[in-house]
Formats: structure tokens, C-alpha cells, sequence
């Protein structure tokens, strides 16, 4: 590294099993601004060094070193960093699958604002799970996450969201979108396909998932990536098995949503 030159930052993702329902991320001196995007997983993080902004409807909150949060599935917001050596942070994220059966278990929908939490136990069972899971010992990671999670809900401010019926075109977009991830669709095409306007169209997908048609699909594909690339695939086998046009598309695509480029991403196997 070169005199005055910034360290670049370290970003690692694992699969905690095989159905990848849940997932482990965590990064070191990340400096990136993680636009405007959202998660179809429940994250609960914690932040270990420098500070960490999330802003989302309409709010700014500032989370600092030693912050737990909880932050709820579909939640649109945008994410900055600070810190003279970077930001550094642990992510857990639970799926819709797991999600499903925790909901039902509870009768508690898990939509609503971010929670923070300043537990010292809460944070410390946090560490104890983070530490099983990468550490060979995901059976009790998975066996007793649920408990945890339960734990931080009903410790939180998370309120149930009075149910909106969602737009059927809307749902077969977003069902048609992740069936065809490699096949690049237009926005009037998509527009036909529903019987919309393209601009109508994107206004009701913005509504529903804060980002456009274009940027959900980069989502998911980068999310499919982390999935292909772990499995041994090459960047530019990934790039053509998800319809980029070509490596430097892809590359570009995941640097802009991940903040490193795929092949500074440490893909973790986990014993």
C-alpha cells in the first residue's frame, strides 16, 4: 500500500445452510455508500467500529460502536459510512422462509421502522451465535436462533404494519423478474406484460419496493452471484449465466451494490 493511501476495506459473506434461508455478512474499513436498496431477509447487525448512518422513511439514524439493530424485511433505506479507518460491522440475515414460521409462531407481522438496541446481554448472546456459527457450529446457531430473534422483537419498538393488499401486477412483476433473472426485460415490455404504462408501472414498483424495476433485478442478481460465485463459478461465467452484457458489467454492477468488486469479496465455507 502506498504512503497516504487508505487501507481498502474487507467484505465476507457465508451461507449458514444449505437452502441459504440464513446468511452471515461482515466487513472491515468499508468506506462505501450503500444506495438506496432493501432486504427481503430480516437483518440484525452490530456495529464495531466507526459509524454507520441508515436513513429511511424520511429519518437518519446514527448508529455507533456497540449499536445492535434490527431492521425489518422490505424496508427501502440507504446506508453511509464514517471512521478515520473505515467502518466495521456484523450482519445476521433471516430469510422469508425461516421468517414465515417465526411469524406464525408469534402472530406478530415483522414489518415496521428499525430497531437499536444497548443491551450488553442481548449484544453478547449476538457475539455468542456470530462466533458459533463461524465457527463450526451452526446446528446450535440454528437451533436456538429463533429464541433470539423473539428476544429482540418483543424487546423493540417493532410494531405490526396493518397489512396493504398487494397489486396483482405487481406481484406477477416480481415473481416474472426472479424467474428471468438472465433475460434482460425492457420497461415497456414489462409494461405489456401487465397492461400498464411503463411510466405508471415504475411508479407503483417505487411505491412497493422504493428502487425501479432495473435496480431490483441488479439486486437479485448480485444476491444470486454471492450464491454462483461460491460454488467456484468464474466472474465471467456468472456475468453470462445472469444476462450481464459482458464481466466488466457485472463487476461494475456488484461494486456499486456491494461496495467491492467480486473478486475482493471473501466468499466464506464454513466447516
Amino acid at each position: 500500500m502506498r504512503d497516504g493511501e487508505k487501507p481498502r476495506g474487507k467484505l465476507f459473506h457465508a451461507s449458514l445452510d444449505a437452502s441459504e434461508s440464513v446468511r452471515a455478512l461482515w466487513g472491515e474499513g468499508i468506506r462505501h455508500t450503500f444506495r438506496r436498496h432493501f432486504h427481503s431477509s430480516l437483518c440484525v447487525g452490530l456495529v464495531e467500529e466507526g459509524i454507520r448512518t441508515l436513513s429511511l422513511r424520511g429519518v437518519t439514524y446514527e448508529l455507533r460502536p456497540g449499536t445492535l439493530f434490527l431492521l425489518p424485511p422490505g424496508e427501502p433505506h440507504e446506508c453511509r459510512c464514517f471512521g478515520e479507518k473505515g467502518h466495521a460491522y456484523r450482519i445476521l440475515l433471516w430469510d422469508s422462509a425461516f421468517l414465515k414460521v417465526l411469524e406464525a409462531r408469534n402472530n406478530r407481522s415483522l414489518s415496521g421502522t428499525p430497531a437499536f438496541f444497548e443491551d450488553a446481554a442481548l449484544r453478547k448472546e449476538f457475539d455468542a451465535f456470530f462466533s458459533a456459527c463461524l465457527g463450526g457450529k451452526r446446528f446450535l446457531f440454528l437451533e436456538k436462533s429463533g429464541s433470539f430473534l423473539r428476544k429482540c422483537i418483543w424487546d423493540s419498538d417493532l410494531l405490526p404494519k396493518e397489512e396493504v393488499p398487494t397489486d396483482e401486477r405487481i406481484a406477477f412483476l416480481e415473481s416474472h423478474l426472479s424467474a428471468h433473472l438472465s433475460q434482460g426485460t425492457s420497461l415497456d415490455e414489462l409494461g405489456e406484460l401487465c397492461s400498464l404504462s411503463p411510466w405508471y408501472l415504475q411508479r407503483l414498483f417505487l411505491r412497493r419496493f422504493g428502487v425501479t424495476p432495473g435496480e431490483y433485478t441488479s439486486l437479485l442478481r448480485i444476491r444470486k452471484s454471492l450464491y454462483f460465485l461460491a460454488q467456484g463459478r468464474s466472474c465471467a461465467e456468472t456475468a453470462l449465466d445472469l444476462g450481464f452484457t459482458d464481466q466488466s458489467h457485472f463487476s461494475r454492477t456488484f461494486k456499486k451494490i456491494m461496495g467491492v468488486p467480486p473478486g475482493k469479496m471473501h466468499l466464506e465455507k464454513l466447516p
